[in-house]
């Protein structure tokens, strides 16, 4: 996340929410998501040429359109069909619906197809393309990975809470019982 997060607001993205160890993602147009998905697996290409030890291998899922927003998530038939693109993906592919293609504004991204798939509860099939991120030039350049621990909004909220509740805990401990015991 820490090398992620940085990647998706530099493209005008936001993150919904992280699903284990699943990021998901919103962005205002099409160009800013394939971006973001080529800066992801350079920025984690990068990171796996400097550290021996890290290994992680993303697969990328991008579908475009329309779903049902309440309170800073998103549900609906976008979210399940760009999950099942992204299931569909190998360790560092990108994949992407011909649907979301369609509203790329510039072909410089040189698309291949790469199959074909059928979510449940759909009557037609959807074409998958792969985009060939190795191909692109970097997007990483000026991107800096967040502090070691990066939290969203609500998880910063909870962390300050638990913080709080716990300070007064233990101030209401010393003030009851601990002052005591130490003065004598």
């Amino acid at each position: 996340n820490r090398v992620l997060f940085p990647v998706i607001r530099k493209f005008h993205g936001r993150v919904i929410k992280t699903l284990g160890d699943s990021i998901m993602s919103a962005f205002n147009n099409t160009d800013n998501a394939l971006k973001a998905a080529i800066a992801m697996q350079q920025a984690l290409a990068h990171e796996r040429e400097r550290d021996q030890y890290f290994s992680l291998r993303a697969r990328i899922g991008i579908h475009t359109g329309t779903g049902l927003v309440e309170e800073d998530d998103i549900f609906g038939d976008v979210v399940n069909v760009a999950a099942k693109v992204q299931a569909e993906a190998d360790g560092n592919q990108i994949l992407l619906t011909s649907s979301a293609a369609a509203h790329l504004l510039k072909n410089t991204y040189a698309l291949t197809e790469h199959s074909s798939l059928k979510p449940k509860g759909k009557r037609k099939s959807i074409n998958v393309l792969e985009c060939p991120w190795r191909e692109q030039p970097s997007l990483i350049g000026n991107i800096k990975p967040d502090a070691l621990l990066p939290l969203m909004k609500r998880q910063r909220f909870e962390l300050l809470t638990y913080l709080a509740v716990g300070l007064c805990a233990l101030f209401f401990i010393y003030y009851r019982y601990l002052r005591y015991l130490i003065a004598d």
